[in-house]
């Protein structure tokens, strides 16, 4: 990102003179900034389900992929028994197709609710297993991570990073030229707007009275205005807080008005002295004529479109629903934009609109995780590489479990429902390395590292630590969406205490591999347990794996400690050092039931608002919080 000069003084396109930015955020009388002053408590620590075990900068790779069909002279093949025990109860989705179903039949359709079973014998798939452990077996053999190459947005008002980006946003209207097709962009002037303006003007029509999105503002304005078209004259009133807009039948300046979304509620009270949150709106001075002409990319478009999609971060469909069809119809879609030499570089709906990060999680992975060598995961489970269309086909297989004799009357608990939203990388505190320790951020640095730094990086593996209670609690609706189906999902899972009996199929495995594959199964670490299925935020599918036998093709065993050795001879070759327990010590400590237990409380997601207290501010650089290293909850 460019480095961007002070704003000074009123700008041509629309900003007002006192750096104040709509409204958003900003102090009103009587509001006391900063936390821990007068009002909540600053935030002990971050909370999370989940954490990570750090990435290596190293990465172990093959100097030769072996092939399946290729037998090699120490190659060995065979099969591996296991059992697999569910430690708290278990859930994996049933097979099917489920798309038709509503949102209600998905919490009553008695076989989407079901355990996995095929034929009404429930089991684990064998797709389930091999995700599980293969993502161990990566950590285990310092394989590269692998990761989305998906680019988020940002809006954070805490963050300075992003107050100094958005301190120049133009605005205009987006448009598809009709002649050429090309996308454009005109910019316009324009000016704040007080929501007092249209409490005055129109009978006391109050605009940001409750959450709403930007088109049911738009709508009800229209209504009051009694027309369908935005159009207003104004007057520009200049004060020490910049340059407004003055709804004023004289006025000599012509205005098409902008409304963005009401976040939170804005109630104008005792004849429009009182007013909270945000309390602007904005106009576009038409009267002024274009200021300039931009033509858009297709990629700078598509980008504005996918941030602004409500399957992404949003829940204001005022795009999807809405401005997506005027576009597409060749009408003229207001906007918001940054410049950067002559070119825009970012828009949105709004005045602080979202920014797309120019770096994704794979992007910020060592470098060792981007290159194209062949790891040891990808040489034993296989892979395939779009980009060059370029595969090699896995040397094990994982059948499916079956119920043991013990479990094979097991039946599913009562209906469990709860609220699965599946975590984001957005949250940089958790999510990306930051300088600082035990749970807070360095008071040295100004910023938190984001997907706007190059040099940052991602913190690891994403696993879910394990308890020894399932605790449905702990994804229950948040107050006053208990009724919301569309968002919770409902399941049966299968008791503690069931266990599974599979077979893992190896064929042409160097024995240093079949060591770290055993490793992986069950590092012989006393109570180390994975997790499988659904729910694990919540504590379920906590299971331990027994090995039982490893059987070459003809009925030999092999010496499993042999085999295990050897790994850690080839490990070591391979990244130069030994692997032990310091390198492992977050997965063996997530995998430890009695540990996880000791701090289940910590392991819940924070309440909504604990997120935003969680970033303190610049100027109480010791309230600001990162996610706590694994091992560092149990100093």
């Amino acid at each position: 990102m460019s480095k961007k000069k002070k704003n000074k003084g009123k700008q041509n396109h629309g900003h007002h003179g006192s750096g104040r930015q709509g409204g958003h955020g900003s102090k009103h009388k009587g509001q006391k900034g900063g936390h821990g002053r007068g009002g909540r408590p600053p935030l002990q620590e971050i909370t999370a389900p989940y954490n990570f075990t750090p990435v290596s900068s190293k990465v172990a790779t093959v100097e030769k992929q072996t092939y399946y069909d290729l037998p090699y002279q120490s190659g060995v093949s065979g099969k591996i028994k296991i059992k697999i025990t569910a430690k708290t109860p278990i859930y994996i989705r049933n097979g099917g197709d489920w798309q038709g179903l509503s949102d209600e039949q998905k919490h009553t359709n008695n076989e989407y609710l079901d355990f996995f079973n095929i034929r009404a014998q429930y089991m684990v798939p064998g797709s389930s297993l091999r995700g599980m452990i293969r993502n161990v077996f990566e950590i285990v053999t310092f394989s590269k991570l692998h990761t989305t190459d998906k680019r988020y947005s940002l809006r954070d008002l805490r963050l300075k990073l992003y107050q100094n980006e958005m301190k120049d946003v133009r605005a205009g209207f987006l448009f598809r030229d009709k002649n050429s097709g090309r996308i454009i962009l005109e910019e316009y002037k324009y000016y704040e707007i007080d929501h007092l303006e249209f409490y005055r003007t129109y009978n006391g029509l109050q605009i940001g009275e409750e959450k709403s999105t930007a088109i049911e503002k738009r709508r009800k304005f229209l209504r009051a205005k009694g027309d369908d078209k935005p159009i207003i004259h104004f007057e520009v009133n200049v004060s020490k807080n910049g340059a407004k807009a003055r709804i004023s039948d004289h006025g000599k300046k012509k205005g098409y008005v902008v409304f963005t979304g009401q976040p939170t509620p804005n109630r104008i009270q005792d004849g429009g002295n009182k007013k909270f949150a945000k309390h602007t709106e904005f106009v576009l001075d038409i009267s002024s004529g274009v200021q300039a002409r931009y033509e858009i990319s297709k990629d700078l478009y598509q980008r504005f479109s996918d941030i602004h999609a409500v399957s992404s971060q949003r829940s204001d469909d005022s795009w999807d629903k809405y401005y997506k069809k005027w576009f597409q119809e060749g009408k003229k879609v207001p906007v918001f934009f940054l410049v950067e030499n002559k070119q825009v570089r970012a828009m949105g709906l709004a005045r602080l609109f979202r920014l797309m990060y120019p770096y994704s999680p794979a992007d910020l992975r060592p470098s060792a995780h981007k290159e194209s060598n062949v790891d040891w995961a990808e040489n034993l489970f296989g892979y395939v590489r779009d980009e060059n269309e370029t595969a090699l086909r896995s040397r094990v297989f994982f059948q499916h479990a079956t119920l043991a004799p013990e479990s094979k009357n097991a039946k599913p608990q009562e209906t469990v429902t709860g609220v699965l939203s599946s975590p984001k990388p957005t949250f940089y505190p958790a999510y990306l390395d930051q300088p600082g320790s035990n749970g807070t951020l360095s008071e040295r640095v100004e910023n938190y590292n984001t997907y706007m730094r190059k040099d940052a990086k991602i913190r690891g593996w994403k696993r879910y630590p394990v308890t020894k209670q399932a605790r449905k609690q702990k994804i229950a609706p948040p107050p006053g969406m208990e009724n919301n189906r569309k968002i919770q999902t409902s399941f049966r899972p299968l008791p503690s205490g069931t266990s599974f009996e599979s077979e893992i199929i190896f064929h042409n495995v160097q024995p240093y591999e079949l060591g770290a594959l055993l490793f992986s199964l069950n590092p012989g670490i006393q109570n180390f347990t994975h997790s499988l299925g659904g729910a694990k935020p919540a504590g379920f599918g906590a299971v331990k794996i027994e090995v039982k036998t490893v059987e070459k093709e003809d009925g030999t065993s092999m010496d499993i400690e042999k085999v295990k050795k050897e790994y850690f001879v080839k490990i070591k070759e391979a990244i130069g050092v030994e692997i032990n327990k310091q390198t492992l010590q977050d997965l063996l400590l997530m995998g430890n039931q009695e540990k996880g237990e000791s701090i289940q409380q910590k392991l819940s997601y924070m309440p909504l608002e604990d997120f935003a207290r969680s970033k303190g501010s610049p100027e109480r650089r010791h309230e600001r919080k990162i996610l706590k290293k694994y091992h560092e909850f149990f100093k």
